[in-house]
């Protein structure tokens, strides 16, 4: 529902209910709602996740989510750190394309080379 929505630019309501989900702590929702999206503006759902981390401050879904909602608002810059901290073996497989993209529009080329020759089958 969120993804239509911040597809047919309703940025704002969609935020909102992102926000209203990240409370309730699903980010994993929050996340997979942010995966294609690109040039929002969405400092609001950025801060609310940083509010969390403050709390949580290892907390892998959510780091993962600050990327993704870095990445949702073209922060390449912001998305590139956070994965760089956060990808490791359990979760890289399904999150190597969206970091690898980050890499490579931040000139990290070596590192996006990395990921898309360990997860690119030969």
């Amino acid at each position: 529902h969120c993804q239509a929505l911040l597809n047919n630019g309703a940025t704002e309501q969609a935020e909102d209910i992102l926000i209203k989900l990240l409370k309730k702590g699903q980010h994993e929702t929050v996340t997979a709602s942010l995966k294609q999206s690109k040039g929002l503006a969405l400092l609001s759902l950025q801060k609310a996740v940083q509010e969390l981390l403050k709390k949580q401050p290892e907390s892998e879904g959510l780091l993962i989510c600050l990327a993704y909602v870095a990445q949702a608002q073209s922060d390449t810059e912001l998305a590139s750190k956070v994965f760089k901290k956060v990808l490791n073996d359990k979760n890289a497989a399904e999150h190597w394309p969206s970091a690898a993209r980050c890499f490579a529009e931040q000139g990290l080329t070596h590192d996006a080379l990395k990921l898309y020759q360990a997860f690119t089958p030969t």
